[in-house]
């Protein structure tokens, strides 16, 4: 199942969309770091949250579960 593409152009564009997701969780990253040290409130445990930094785990996390069955699409 490569949706109709070649095995060829199926494996560029899942490089394609592992370069993406590098460059989102990079930045996100910064984001993140930056939203902690700005806007960073201790939880109930002591750990330093925020709110859009949380949406943004959330989202990676999303986006890497997609990429994964994405790569087992591509090898079944």
């Amino acid at each position: 199942m490569n949706f109709g593409l070649t095995q060829r152009e199926f494996t560029e564009v899942v490089i394609l969309v592992l370069f993406i997701e590098h460059i989102f969780s990079y930045s996100s990253g910064i984001f993140k770091a930056w939203e902690l040290k700005s806007r960073g409130e201790p939880n109930a445990k002591g750990i330093e949250t925020a709110k859009i930094g949380r949406i943004l785990y959330w989202v990676e996390i999303l986006i890497d579960v997609l990429i994964i069955v994405l790569i087992v699409i591509h090898f079944a």
